[in-house]
């Protein structure tokens, strides 16, 4: 890892702070998120896609998260 990728990780993580908190209590369907951050869909579509881009979040497709 570069200090560039440190760096950029950081950032990703200080804008994403409050998607990785939620997402940090298990395992949550989009519009749950979409409800208790109050930010629009793609807004959270973003966050999540640095975050599985960085490996600090993963996707999982179907399933039962908090509803």
């Amino acid at each position: 890892m570069t200090a560039g990728d440190a760096t950029e990780i950081a950032g990703t993580l200080a804008k994403r702070r409050d998607v990785l908190a939620a997402l940090f209590e298990g395992p949550v369907r989009k519009r749950t998120l979409v409800e208790e951050l109050g930010v629009p869909r793609t807004t959270l579509d973003r966050g999540v896609r640095e975050l599985v881009d960085h490996g600090l979040a993963e996707r999982v497709d179907g399933g039962s998260g908090r509803r």
